[in-house]
């Protein structure tokens, strides 16, 4: 594959489309917890990238994202709408609100 193509695969894997943030909130305790997040740039075709933020919020600084670390995913993607957020902990009931980071490409 020549050098030229090759920028223009990298340059095709990094275009992203809508991005933004969610906050999950567990509220006064859960294991799982879900937010819906509206955008109207979201096409089906997209894959949506979600991840907990390295941002401390009221509630969490950021060294609780490391000891207690929550999965999240993001489905129910609606073209033209947008799509759910989904957050689990495992080990144990997770408290308050957490910051989400979601991109597209």
């Amino acid at each position: 594959m020549s050098k030229s193509r090759n920028a223009v695969e990298a340059l095709r894997y990094l275009t992203l489309g809508p991005k933004g943030t969610a906050v999950l909130d567990f509220g006064s305790g859960a294991n799982s917890a879900s937010v819906v997040v509206t955008d109207y740039g979201i096409k089906s075709t997209h894959q949506v990238t979600v991840e907990l933020s390295s941002i401390a919020t009221a509630e969490h600084p950021v060294e609780d994202l490391l000891i207690d670390p929550i999965r999240v995913i993001a489905y129910d993607i609606v073209n033209g709408s947008g799509f759910t957020i989904y957050g689990q902990m495992d080990n144990a009931e997770a408290h308050g609100s957490y910051n989400i980071n979601w991109y597209t490409r």
